[in-house]
């Protein structure tokens, strides 16, 4: 009996021995405030983790990763919640990424736990169970299947015993500079990795091992052609890293000697002077094809499809995604002289993925002694993946003027996504040229005009009235830019025969005698779409024309612009005209690349002192917003409340509007994400609604809880006591009927009474939601927010008034309450505030 008590305290003391040994080391992501290590909702690299770099070391257990095979590296994120307005740091990656957790010295992990919003990993040695690891390893390799979006990482030590697993070991994996692809003479390579390990390399293309070239400082490349240069690094204890690799195509006197499987013509191999245009439209041209790494079941990455006039992009084969990075590649092309030099090409693309990692435009600059490294330049406009239809881009190349620069369409595809990408018309032009590249036809003086006095009132209802119209420059293609139309009034675009022209046209009015008006008004409607940026595309300008003499035009302030074909009202003042005679410019612009379409009626110009204003081009409504969702270029906002970053939700689509899904590559996908209006204030005292068209597919769960309306107040109090302050509150909506045997029902119009809002400033969500189990489709498009009649607050000003306060409303009668430059009603008179 005495032995085995004394057994129990030896037991005893053992297991005090391992508790005194254990050690927790915990990693809290989320008190990390280094933003230059984050990435933020508008720039998502900054965090970015390059392979094999220590992510966090504390204590000595250190954390690091590799891409491996994932889309994205992991990552140091910011992630921001604009419901709370609050911020954390998490640590992300993805699937086909790794995360490895090693242990100091002597020690052993035997518990990993993590905190997380999403943890999609499995672990080797052993397994996770939840969000916990057990076991005993020197080190734990965390192999992504999914994204995993972690905040905390606890981690139990103890020391090392005959137990402990050391066949997983995670060695540093070095890294290769500069980063591959075309370089014109030669390359000096540097290879960078742990001071603790040696550096093995090959420049054959064969997987190094430690027998292969030791690394001991930079070497130089000067065979012309694909040189592919791998590295790999063991440890002391003969572990090796995983194999870094970096290809280079090196030219040589700026002309490559290596097409790739080009299905086009030879080069060019002299420099191309602007314009430059290679339409594709017989095959490659003057392009070359550079595949910078390429799986060995492909034998070409970039096809030329002269039937059609594009090149196209793909490493989708036998209904097999493949790794691939290739890209076609412009000759050199001067920008000598070049003022305002821009890119502009065509595009379209489908089953992607996540599109800006799949498809990109670089530019290297090119000089005597050599080119410089390519540099990613920002494409502004992005297929929506919905259609083969194309969209046009336009590229600034402002900063390289004066250069030779050559221009790369990069594509990447992943064996988890391989898209189709196709690219025409590339061109690069100078658009300050006092040549345009097509001939114009620029009119003869301009039009004379005759002489009236206010109010003066042209409603475009059966022509152009008193208005002349003045073509700057007119492309011979284009045989009118202004037309009238009796139901749009005057319209002016300068796309024709489905191409963009470049045009600069205006409609003038007579000569307005202001005379004694105190506060002259100039008020209109108008309506557009498929512009590029509005503002610098369709403006109005005003010049005197005292005494037979003109001043100079001066642009004046739109405060409404048009989204959609829904006419808009605007009101511009012209207090600083008051005792002159002027004349009005409607001024519309296109380029190649966006030809807007613009139409003006309702015109009039009044002494609002007396008031005037006769013109009321929507008596019966008066419209506070409109959208008409058929393009990306809009006033919405989508907010991602709850979205895989390999996934995007709402996408916009002429025919169908603002379009929201997450059944993507024939899978659902769990998501939350909000479609939201600009900020938009109702007025009090009269009706106001919302009004839109809807359409749902059947695959929704209960679309009744997917895909619904919220609004919320945004000034600080709430419209009602039932509704909560700031917060957002669900609407209840009607849904169309999906006919039998049909996948989607038809647009059905729903309007919602917003009176409720009244003096109320408010943004308007339409909320999709979906599971792994159902994700339906929802389809919205022709937002409007109406109020009916003219609002009545005006009338109601003297019995607002108190004494030493001043009710002010605009001149649609919408109260203001901090009003800015410009004709207010105030205490019921009609005031300039200046």
């Amino acid at each position: 009996m005495k032995k085995f008590y004394t057994f129990l305290a030896v037991l005893a003391i053992a297991l005090c021995g391992i508790t005194v040994n254990a050690q927790t080391v915990t990693f809290d992501i989320t008190a990390i405030t280094d933003t230059m290590r984050m990435g933020t909702s508008y720039d998502g690299t900054r965090g970015d983790q390059t392979d094999g770099a220590v992510i966090l070391s504390q204590d000595g257990v250190k954390i690091t990763s590799s891409k491996a095979g994932a889309n994205n590296p992991a990552r140091l994120w910011w992630y921001y919640n604009k419901n709370n307005g609050t911020g954390v740091c998490e640590l992300r990656f993805y699937k086909g990424g790794e995360l490895y957790i090693t242990a100091p010295s002597g020690k052993a992990l035997t518990k990993i736990k993590f905190t997380a919003r999403n943890l999609n990993a499995s672990a080797n040695p052993a397994t996770l169970t939840g969000k916990e690891w057990s076991g005993n390893a020197t080190s734990v390799t965390f192999s992504g299947t999914g994204t995993s979006q972690i905040t905390v990482i606890e981690v139990t030590l103890q020391d090392a015993d005959n137990n402990t697993q050391t066949d997983v070991v995670n060695v540093q994996i070095p890294v290769i500079s500069p980063n591959g692809g075309t370089k014109t003479g030669q390359v000096t390579v540097t290879i960078k990795g742990d001071s603790t390990t040696t550096i093995y390399y090959t420049t054959d293309g064969n997987d190094p091992t430690n027998q292969s070239t030791l690394y001991e400082e930079p070497f130089t490349l000067t065979t012309v052609g694909s040189v592919t240069v791998k590295a790999v690094a063991y440890d002391v204890a003969g572990n090796a890293s995983g194999i870094a690799s970096q290809t280079y195509n090196i030219k040589a006197d700026s002309t490559s000697t290596d097409p790739g499987t080009d299905p086009g013509t030879d080069p060019s191999t002299e420099i191309q002077s602007l314009p430059f245009t290679e339409t594709f439209g017989n095959g490659i041209g003057t392009f070359t094809i550079e595949n910078i790494s390429m799986h060995d079941s492909l034998t070409y990455v970039w096809t030329a499809d002269k039937s059609r006039g594009y090149m196209k992009a793909s490493a989708f084969k036998n209904q097999v995604n493949y790794e691939a990075v290739s890209q076609i590649v412009s000759p050199v092309i001067s920008l000598a002289g070049a003022k305002d030099p821009i890119l502009t090409f065509d595009h379209t693309a489908k089953f992607f993925t996540s599109l800006p990692d799949e498809v990109s435009v670089l530019i290297c600059i090119v000089e005597p002694t050599g080119a410089t490294e390519w540099s990613p330049l920002t494409i502004n406009t992005l297929p929506d993946g919905n259609s083969w239809a194309f969209v046009s881009d336009t590229i600034s190349l402002i900063q390289y003027a004066g250069m030779n620069i050559q221009l790369a369409f990069r594509y990447t595809s992943t064996p988890n996504g391989a898209c189709t990408w196709e690219v025409k018309n590339v061109s690069v032009i100078d658009k300050d040229a006092t040549t345009d590249p097509d001939p114009v036809n620029p009119d003869d003086d301009e039009p004379q005009v005759g002489e009236v006095s206010l109010p003066y009132e042209e409603s475009m209802a059966e022509g152009i009235g008193q208005f002349a119209i003045h073509n700057i420059t007119r492309p011979e293609a284009v045989e009118n830019v202004w037309v009238f139309d009796s139901k749009y009034g005057m319209k002016a675009t300068a796309y024709a025969n489905s191409t963009n022209y470049a045009a600069e046209s205006e409609i003038l009015s007579p000569i307005i005698d202001l005379g004694t008006a105190e506060l002259p008004v100039l008020a209109y409607q108008h309506a557009g779409k498929f512009f590029g940026t509005i503002q610098n595309e369709a403006t109005i300008w005003v010049r005197t024309a005292d005494g037979g003499e003109y001043s100079d035009w001066v642009q004046m302030p739109i405060g409404a612009y048009p989204t959609s074909w829904t006419f808009v009202n605007d009101t511009i003042s012209l207090e600083d005209f008051v005792g002159s005679k002027i004349q009005i410019s409607f001024r519309y612009i296109s380029t190649e690349t966006k030809a807007g379409t613009w139409e003006v009626k309702g015109i009039s110009v009044y002494d609002a002192s007396e008031g005037g204003g006769n013109v009321d081009p929507d008596p019966d409504n008066t419209t506070l917003y409109s959208e008409a969702c058929t393009s990306s270029e809009n006033t919405l906002t989508v907010n991602n409340i709850s979205v895989d970053e390999s996934i995007y939700v709402w996408s916009f689509d002429t025919q169908y509007g603002a379009k929201a899904t997450a059944y993507i590559n024939k899978t659902n996908h769990a998501t939350q994400s909000r479609l939201e209006t600009p900020v938009i204030e109702i007025p009090a005292g009269q009706p106001t609604r919302l009004v839109f068209s809807q359409c749902i597919s059947k695959h929704f769960g209960n679309v009744a809880e997917e895909a619904t309306l919220w609004i919320k107040t945004v000034d600080g109090t709430s419209a009602a006591p039932s509704l909560k302050e700031d917060k957002w509150n669900q609407v209840s909506i009607t849904y169309p009927e999906i006919a039998d045997g049909k996948s989607f029902s038809a647009f059905e119009k729903q309007t919602v009474d917003l009176s409720v809002y009244g003096g109320k400033k408010i943004v308007i969500g339409f909320l999709y939601t979906s599971t792994t189990s159902a994700a339906g489709t929802w389809e919205i498009k022709d937002i409007a927010v109406k109020s009916d009649g003219i609002p009545t607050d005006i009338e109601k000003v003297q019995t607002e008034t108190t004494v030493g306060k001043n009710v002010i409303f605009d001149l649609q009668g919408r109260r203001v309450a901090n009003p800015t430059k410009g004709i207010y009603i105030v205490n019921g008179k009609k005031v300039i505030l200046k």
